[in-house]
C-alpha cells in the first residue's frame, strides 16, 4: 500500500513538471484571434462571458479567453468541448 502511494506521488511530479514545460510551449503556439473574426452570439465555455478581448484560438480551432484557457490547461491537457490534446 505504500509503495502505490509513492509511485502515484512521483507520477504526479513527472506530469506536472511536463506539464510546466508544455503550457510554456504552447503559450507560443496559440493563435490571437481578432474580435471581428467571432461570430456575435460566441461566449468563452468557461467562464461564458461574451466579452471579446485577449482571445486565443487553440489547435482544434475552438476559441477562449487567454485568462481562461491557460489555468485550464494547467489542469487539463485538453480542450473543454472537445476533448482534443492540446498539449
Amino acid at each position: 500500500s505504500d509503495d502505490s502511494d509513492s509511485d502515484s506521488s512521483n507520477d504526479d511530479t513527472f506530469y506536472y513538471s511536463y506539464s510546466i514545460y508544455s503550457i510554456k510551449k504552447l503559450s507560443y503556439k496559440l493563435q490571437k484571434v481578432n474580435k471581428n473574426e467571432i461570430d456575435g452570439n460566441w461566449n468563452c465555455t468557461i467562464c461564458l462571458d461574451n466579452h471579446k478581448k485577449d482571445l486565443v484560438k487553440l489547435n482544434c480551432n475552438h476559441i477562449y479567453h487567454n485568462k481562461c484557457i491557460m489555468p485550464w490547461i494547467k489542469k487539463n491537457p485538453d480542450c473543454p468541448l472537445c476533448r482534443v490534446k492540446i498539449l
